[in-house]
């Protein structure tokens, strides 16, 4: 696998790589320490996470999304309008106030000053 070939190949520069920001960064991502370690476990998770990417592919391909398309693009519509119209922690959509003290919200907004004594 071409992550195994580029970690082989890290090893020599290591500690160039931990000394910046992003080297460590980077070798965090790859799981750098876990392969040193341990390579037969490192590449045993990296195949389950493969796996995992494509089971889900598939799942994804295969569901008829509401805008009757199949594939990835339509369900990830239709989180995003689930999202937008999910009700907030007060219980209303987002963007929409209830009751008086939106009132007064606005009224002040406004410059009316407050609404209430």
């Amino acid at each position: 696998e071409q992550k195994t070939k580029i970690l082989e190949a890290l090893r020599s520069i290591e500690s160039g790589l931990r000394a910046s920001e992003h080297g460590s960064a980077m070798l965090s991502k790859m799981r750098f320490d876990h392969f040193k370690a341990n390579q037969s476990s490192w590449t045993a998770q990296q195949a389950k996470a493969t796996r995992t990417r494509q089971t889900f592919a598939a799942l994804l391909d295969s569901e008829e999304t509401p805008s009757g398309r199949k594939g990835q693009a339509g369900a990830v519509s239709a989180a995003s309008a689930a999202r937008r119209d999910a009700p907030t922690r007060a219980g209303a959509p987002r963007g929409v106030q209830k009751g008086a003290r939106a009132d007064s919200m606005r009224s002040e907004r406004n410059g009316n000053g407050p609404s209430h004594p």
